[in-house]
């Protein structure tokens, strides 16, 4: 068994955590946003937009069937191992709320946003959606080609160019 310290440093590691994760959907979608605005062609990244949907679609569907955030569970286990005191009927976003502002909201206001945001990231996704070009696909399939295939099985590269430049076309 550790020392209470030590569970006290890990309930702040995953508080950490929860908030970076909360960071990563509120301000992956403000960037997404502005991305498109100025059309930036990072913000259309199949990976990057999957990720943040499913992201923030996780938050959403917990709270819709009433599961607590397993990273909440976390760190109030961990803080009543270390001997703090914990309010289990508080969310992570709540809490750092409360703290922040100093407002108490009742319950279904979190859901609300959370499920809103949701809707608002989905809506984005499906309305803006992102977009692997074609032609990063032809060249990563020629970098590819030229690392792993000796040089008389190039000829196939060929081919490759024409599809290129028909793309380009």
């Amino acid at each position: 068994m550790l020392a209470p310290g030590h569970y006290g440093h890990m309930a702040d590691i995953v508080a950490a955590i929860h908030f970076l994760y909360i960071m990563f959907v509120v301000i992956g979608q403000i960037v997404i946003i502005m991305g498109l605005f100025f059309n930036l062609a990072f913000v259309k990244s199949v990976i990057f937009r999957s990720t943040h949907l499913v992201a923030i679609l996780i938050v959403a569907i917990q709270r819709i069937a009433g599961v607590r955030c397993p990273l909440t569970i976390l760190e109030n286990h961990l803080n009543t191992l270390a001997g703090r005191t914990v309010n289990p009927d508080i969310t992570f976003l709540a809490r750092l709320l409360r703290e922040l502002t100093y407002y108490r909201f009742p319950s279904w206001t979190f859901t609300f946003m959370y499920v809103g945001f949701g809707v608002f990231v989905l809506l984005t996704f499906v309305l803006f959606p992102p977009k692997l070009r074609k032609l990063q696909l032809i060249r990563r399939a020629r970098s590819l080609s030229e690392a792993l295939l000796p040089e008389k099985f190039r000829a196939i590269d060929s081919i490759t160019n024409e599809r290129e430049n028909e793309i380009r076309q």
